[in-house]
């Protein structure tokens, strides 16, 4: 957990620099945030699966890590700081396309969570924990 919070910390101040605080990068900023949130819930969910057993990493460069919880986090993390760094450094050049990766990669990364969410729970479960009904019987 603490490795995914330096991450991104890191993301967060590395993105604050001067050239990036214009004001009309902000749809940038919130994709990117919203990116690396659906990775952190991706990575969560899947070191809950493999935890759990039965479940493997999908991602063949990752899959070597998975016996490994720190490696396998810092590099799934770090990939995704990577990813967003490159997308502040293209938004200089080309805003708009910047911006249009930026929540194409949040979206899929989303679905990816929610997906693998699902795939845990074998399809009982609701997209949200809280959401789901008891048993019959329960009380």
């Amino acid at each position: 957990m603490r490795v995914i919070l330096l991450v991104i910390s890191l993301c967060v101040s590395l993105s604050t620099s001067a050239e990036a605080q214009e004001a009309h990068a902000w749809p940038l900023h919130t994709a990117i945030a919203t990116s690396m949130t659906a990775d952190a819930m991706d990575l969560s969910i899947t070191m809950y699966a493999l935890g759990r057993g039965g479940f493997y990493e999908a991602n063949p460069i990752f899959r070597p890590l998975t016996n490994h919880p720190l490696p396998f986090a810092i590099a799934k993390m770090g990939t995704a700081a990577a990813v967003n760094m490159y997308l502040l450094h293209l938004h200089k050049d080309h805003p708009r396309l910047a911006v249009l990766m930026a929540v194409g990669n949040t979206a899929l990364k989303t679905w990816i969570a929610l997906r693998n969410q699902r795939l845990v729970c074998g399809g009982t479960c609701d997209s949200l924990p809280m959401s789901r009904t008891p048993p019959p019987g329960a009380g």
